[in-house]
């Protein structure tokens, strides 16, 4: 019998492809390979526990593979953001691959797991401005094109989800690097004086 990282790193595959209201506990013990009672006994709380097991799995990919690149003083900054954004398009190779916005912010679920969706958004944006800042980007710029990016990214993601091909997606991607660190007054998507979203 697998154990629960296994189960779990196997939850993370299913929830990312089918999304919380697709993944049906049919589904979940086909991808396991365990049966109802090895499943709660692995996640007593059910679906709704599997789920936050996997968004415990997203959040500590991005402690492994963002924060720790942020943090990386050793590198230059225009480098770092660089990998983040080769961290972030080497996790969504496969068309079929959510975003934890599709995942987890559609139909019944999005009341519950919204809120921490929302703070990988900003957390997001906040390690990405910090770096473009650090690169002599201004700081209101810097946050405008993290945002965009945000935006661009997860638009793309949608796309190839529909669509089942990547062409639109990896041909944002090959332009994202050279548009971040761009001059200051390169024109952007969003007007200089857009408004932007405000962490909760």
């Amino acid at each position: 019998m697998e154990d629960r990282e296994t189960a779990v790193s196997r939850l993370v595959e299913l929830f990312f492809e089918l999304g919380y209201e697709g993944t049906s506990l049919k589904a979940i013990e086909a991808r396991t390979g365990l049966g109802r009672a090895s499943l709660y006994n692995y996640f007593p709380g059910g679906k709704t526990e599997m789920a936050r097991a996997v968004l415990v799995a997203s959040d500590q990919w991005g402690v492994d593979h963002l924060m720790r690149v942020v943090q990386d003083g050793a590198r230059p900054a225009s480098e770092r953001l660089l990998r983040i954004v080769g961290n972030l398009d080497a996790l969504h190779a496969r068309p079929s691959q959510l975003s934890p916005a599709n995942a987890f912010c559609i139909g019944d679920a999005a009341d519950q797991y919204t809120g921490h969706v929302q703070d990988h958004f900003h957390g997001l944006v906040e390690m990405m401005s910090e770096l473009m800042a650090a690169c002599g980007i201004p700081r209101d710029v810097a946050l405008r094109r993290a945002w965009e990016f945000r935006v661009v990214w997860e638009g793309a993601l949608v796309c190839t989800r529909v669509l089942g091909d990547q062409g639109l997606y990896r041909a944002l991607m090959a332009r994202m690097p050279t548009y971040l660190l761009a001059p200051a007054d390169t024109p952007g998507l969003l007007a200089p004086d857009a408004p932007l979203p405000r962490p909760r």
